[in-house]
Order: C-alpha cells, then structure tokens, then sequence
C-alpha cells in the first residue's frame, strides 16, 4: 500500500508543471558583497577545473570547452578574487537591461569583454 501511494504521488508531482529557476543578476545583486564575491570565484574556480580536466582526460568537445577556455585564459593569477569582482560588478552597473540574464553567463561576457578590450 506504502509503494502505491508513493508512486501515486510521484506520478502527480511529474504532470504538476514546473517553474525552472536560474541564479540572474537580480539574484546576484541582491547578495550581499561577500555573497557576490564568493558566486564570482565559485564560476571562475569552476573554469580552472574545466580547464584541468580537458588536460587530464583530453577534450571530447572542443567546441564546449572552448567557450571556459577562452575567459579562464583572460583570469591570470595576477588577478585577485576582488578584482574579479570589481569587473563583474561593473559590467552589471552599466548594463542594468542584462539583469535577468543567467549570471554565470554574466560572469564569463564581463571578463571576456574585459580581456578583449
């Protein structure tokens, strides 16, 4: 009886529609600075490991890892976590119509726009 109403229910929560959510730059902004810091290294730390993985077991699609490579090769370590930040945050301030847009990709079209100066 147990396994019946549990599949009843799964059954009902798989045709309930529902919403997909992405983390936006309303999101971000929202945070708090120690907040939007740690979401700005999160995503570049991501790249670096995108970018080691590639190295350790070899691309099997260039065409994905290449869009990481090209801003993690933009992150050099002279660039700090709180520079990172600054570049983000001011690529936000000048482009408050790009608020709603996903911002993990808001964090790689600020620093590539960044590096291609």
């Amino acid at each position: 009886m147990r396994a019946a109403i549990i599949g009843i229910l799964v059954g009902i929560a798989a045709v309930i529609p529902g919403r997909s959510y992405a983390f936006n730059g309303n999101d971000w902004r929202a945070l708090d600075e120690s907040g939007q810091k740690g979401y700005v290294s999160g995503v570049v730390d991501t790249w670096r490991d995108v970018h080691q993985m590639q190295k350790q077991y070899g691309d099997t699609d260039k065409r994905y890892t290449q869009v990481y490579l090209q801003a993690n090769d933009c992150v050099t370590s002279e660039l700090t976590y709180n520079q990172l930040h600054a570049i983000v945050e001011k690529w936000m301030q000048d482009r408050p119509d790009a608020w709603n847009v996903a911002m993990s990709s808001i964090v790689w079209f600020a620093i590539y726009a960044n590096c291609h100066k």
